[in-house]
């Protein structure tokens, strides 16, 4: 029996103490004890699960995290190597290598703007953007202040120790 099944029989079970048949209500008080202990096992067994979930989670973002300081390092090496070897091809006046294998040369990048001076750019060239700032928001709602467009709300989550 799932955790929804034990919430659909909990509900026929609340349906019986609203009955005024002394069976049902018999029937209620036998029940009603083993189902919320149904339900309180299930809730420890899906804290379980969720707990080594959390677990799993965490190791995967670390991993992740050690992939990508790799990869991080990978392209910084590429890159070192690159340049260097422009370096030693440009030194010796040479544009173009080739064997059987593979082809080197060095080519023109697409133009690109160097901005030397940010504050001459005319105001033409600037795009601003604007956005909430929703921590002040929270505050003042906080405080009892009415902000028009904005409403605290506050939800429930479960949380497991």
């Amino acid at each position: 029996m799932n955790l929804y099944q034990l919430e659909d029989n909990l509900y026929q079970v609340v349906r019986l103490a609203e009955s005024a048949d002394p069976e049902d209500k018999q029937a209620f008080d036998d029940t009603i004890l083993s189902l919320k202990d149904g339900i309180a096992d299930k809730a420890i067994g899906y804290g379980k699960v969720i707990k080594q979930l959390t677990s799993d989670e965490k190791q995967l973002a670390e991993k992740m995290k050690a992939d990508a300081d790799r990869k991080s390092s990978l392209a910084s090496n590429i890159r070192r190597l690159k340049d260097a070897l422009q370096q030693g091809l440009e030194a010796a006046g040479l544009d173009h290598v080739k064997d059987v294998d593979l082809a080197i040369w060095i080519q023109n990048n697409p133009a690109s703007v160097n901005l030397t001076d940010e504050e001459k750019v005319p105001g033409d060239f600037v795009r601003t953007t604007t956005s909430l700032d929703k921590k002040s928001i929270l505050a003042a709602l906080k405080d009892g202040e009415s902000v028009p467009g904005a409403e605290l709300t506050q939800g429930r989550s479960i949380r497991i120790r």
